[in-house]
């Protein structure tokens, strides 16, 4: 059975995504329905406030322009992950897009936290467990970021970086 919500969500994504996340949008390269980018990107997460692609794009943005509102936003990023945390609080990837917004700013410590609850919410996801473990490697934790990438590199995450860094800070994942 489909849900009302599944219903709406399968009605009107489609469509907003196809006037205003197109590719060039997605690649932060020009607006679609619009000449600025933000414009689309706002419309997309005014419809759909925890679409991936959609806040990994603005944050993006953001991280680019080196601000937490980019030019033309109404909204900061910080109104925006909250909103998309408000419509959909177990959506771990979520926390995920967060963590790396954090980590693109160099606010570490927030990007711990904000990855620590996707690690909580997924704990059997690579990727997760691989950005967690970046990050304390920044912070300068490394057996907590060894314990993270044993766990990524045991999941099957393919990308030697964090076991290079490691092993280089002296933390070999081999131990």
């Amino acid at each position: 059975m489909i849900t009302p919500i599944a219903k709406y969500t399968e009605k009107y994504l489609g469509m907003v995504e196809g006037y205003h996340f197109t590719d060039d949008v997605k690649n932060l390269r020009k607006g679609a329905s619009t000449s600025r980018i933000i414009d689309d990107l706002e419309y997309v997460l005014n419809w759909f406030p925890n679409h991936h692609q959609a806040l990994d794009a603005i944050s993006r943005l953001a991280v680019r322009e080196g601000t937490t509102r980019p030019q033309g936003a109404d909204y900061d990023l910080e109104c925006r992950f909250k909103w998309a945390h408000d419509v959909a609080p177990h959506d771990a990837m979520v926390y995920v897009i967060h963590g790396l917004y954090y980590a693109r700013m160099s606010r570490n410590k927030e990007a711990r936290s904000a990855l620590q609850k996707a690690v909580d919410m997924n704990p059997h996801h690579p990727e997760i467990q691989y950005n967690l473990g970046l990050v304390l490697y920044k912070l300068g934790d490394y057996e907590k970021a060894r314990v993270h990438a044993r766990k990524a590199y045991e999941l099957g995450y393919p990308l030697p970086g964090l076991k290079n860094l490691l092993k280089d800070a002296g933390y070999s994942l081999a131990d």
